[in-house]
């Protein structure tokens, strides 16, 4: 890949080289801190709203504690994904130094996949913007209304503790937004990057027309291109595979994260009282996590349906035109890898894909008509 295909993924290494845990940074400062004191501090954070289950005196009180159990719910998720899986992203980020160039079928083409590679990552960038909204907008709400003592419900043992946890839900919130460019940026624009080069891979296979009277030296460099295309996809789907094992545990919970959210603003909606500007952070906090849901959906359904493309273009190779055995024994043993199914699951409970997508939506929409 040129370094002009490169650049859409600059922002992304920038963040994953600013956290200090790339294999490269084991023994820095950077990554002492975000193993061994920020995540510890998250989880305490958590556990703390947790407990706080057991102090609420009403729904409404209920329902801020849950929205709460949400959005650090979220920090945490990344957190845990991040410091299982960072090792996998650094494998992805290297593997795209060997995918093809947008231009390989000419400049027009190559335009079109940049782009859609720089919509993007227009695409990436709005979740951590509405991210930082959010965060701002709770983390000056204590200061401005005077009505609760924290950003978000939580259970606080000593009141001396109360500035420290103030200081702390304020982080993560700003942190979450940091993770957001790393995390989900990283599965959005892989997954843009593979579904380009599935095409690029179709329309290889589009170029294999052996003919009626083709020679030797034609039936050769067909050959030689199958063989060629042969090796590609064993690699995009060893690609796809690092992707799903670097992901399943990420759309796992944040599928639970999105229900449970979702469910509890719904709510709020629905049954109490808001005032304006609450009403218009409840709208944005759906949309937020939606939009974060629909993203990697998909994207990755998107996948699905290129490589099932790749599939038909296999069968439209004239291969009854060889005058040796040597290509249709190759086009059969390339059907045969080409019928595994390549798709992102949810560690193996769902897939990540437009047709789940559609059923978390019908739920919602059944669950506001109630």
């Amino acid at each position: 890949m040129s370094g002009s295909e490169n650049h859409h993924f600059d922002f992304v290494l920038g963040t994953f080289e600013m956290s200090g845990l790339k294999s490269t940074q084991k023994s820095t400062v950077a990554n002492f801190v975000q193993k061994f004191i920020a995540f510890p501090i998250l989880l305490i954070l958590f556990g703390l709203i947790c407990t706080n289950l057991f102090y609420v005196e009403s729904v409404l009180e209920m329902s801020a504690t849950l929205q709460s159990l949400s959005t650090y719910g979220h920090a945490v998720m990344r957190k845990i994904v991040i410091l299982r899986c960072c090792n996998i992203w650094e494998e992805l980020h290297s593997d795209r130094g060997k995918f093809w160039r947008h231009d390989l079928f000419g400049k027009e083409l190559g335009d079109g996949f940049r782009r859609k590679m720089l919509m993007l990552k227009c695409l990436c960038l709005t979740l951590p913007i509405m991210t930082v909204f959010v965060a701002i907008y709770y983390s000056v709400g204590p200061i401005i209304y005077h009505e609760q003592d924290l950003p978000q419900p939580c259970w606080v043992p000593k009141p001396e503790y109360l500035p420290v946890i103030y200081f702390f839900q304020c982080l993560y919130m700003f942190e979450l937004a940091f993770m957001d460019c790393f995390v989900d940026s990283t599965f959005l624009l892989m997954c843009g990057e593979l579904e380009i080069q599935f095409l690029l891979l179709k329309k290889t296979i589009q170029s294999v027309r052996i003919g009626e009277n083709c020679n030797n030296k034609k039936e050769e460099r067909c050959f030689q291109v199958l063989k060629g295309c042969t090796a590609f996809h064993f690699f995009l789907t060893d690609v796809h595979s690092k992707l799903n094992k670097g992901f399943s545990l990420f759309f796992f919970f944040q599928y639970l994260m999105t229900i449970e959210g979702i469910c509890v603003q719904l709510y709020t909606i629905n049954m109490v009282d808001l005032t304006w500007d609450q009403m218009l952070m409840a709208v944005i906090y759906i949309v937020a996590v939606l939009a974060q849901c629909c993203y990697g959906f998909l994207s990755a359904s998107n996948i699905e349906v290129e490589v099932d493309d790749f599939v038909n273009e296999i069968y439209e190779i004239d291969w009854y035109n060889a005058r040796t055995s040597q290509i249709p024994k190759h086009i059969l043993f390339m059907m045969m890898n080409a019928q595994r199914l390549l798709y992102i699951s949810g560690e193996g409970l769902f897939k990540v894909n437009r047709k789940t997508l559609l059923q978390v939506l019908v739920f919602f929409n059944k669950l506001e008509l109630i």
